[in-house]
């Protein structure tokens, strides 16, 4: 069973509770506070157990998502993987330079918006991933290949920091990368 983080919200109740402010200005922070507490009461550190697996043959460096086939590389561009983790700085690069730099790749490309938001775990935040399945993943924006219809100028990218957000930024926004090939 996947480790927890817990907030207790009684206790805050309590000391808000107890604290000299009277009317609505305890009772809203506490409603605030209650309608929080779904979101913020438990957070599986190691995302969704199960759902990945080691792509054999690749020392551990990949996994096979097990609902879509998709084979991920495990570490962001720029990290390695070191047989247990993912270890180094990753890299950034504006859209052209992560389009071209998957191009060169033997063996990945750049996901598609859709793909890439199915490693969200939006129980979670900073990162909003599976960490055993993605060690060491910086809550930052990852580059798709999937450009924005609304300007040639921009390109979606999805955030893995507040619960996987996607938006779409301007091509030369320097964003993180992760590559993935279909399984065979």
């Amino acid at each position: 069973m996947p480790e927890q983080h817990t907030i207790s919200f009684a206790s805050v109740a309590e000391r808000l509770l107890r604290q000299r402010q009277h009317g609505r200005a305890a009772i809203a922070a506490l409603a605030l506070v209650a309608a929080a507490a779904p979101a913020l009461a438990a957070c599986p550190i190691n995302g969704n157990p199960g759902h990945f697996e080691p792509v054999p043959g690749s020392s551990g460096a990949e996994v096979r998502d097990t609902a879509t086939g998709l084979i991920w590389r495990r570490c962001s561009e720029g990290q390695s993987w070191d047989g247990s983790s993912c270890v180094g700085p990753f890299s950034r690069m504006t859209y052209d330079e992560a389009m071209a730099h998957a191009e060169g790749q033997a063996d990945g490309r750049l996901p598609n918006l859709k793909e890439l938001q199915t490693l969200v775990n939006r129980d979670c935040a900073n990162p909003a991933i599976d960490t055993d399945a993605f060690p060491n993943t910086p809550g930052t924006w990852y580059w798709t290949r999937t450009p924005y219809a609304g300007s040639s100028a921009d390109a979606w990218v999805v955030g893995f920091s507040e619960g996987g957000f996607a938006d779409y930024y301007y091509q030369n926004f320097r964003g993180a990368v992760r590559l993935v090939r279909t399984g065979r």
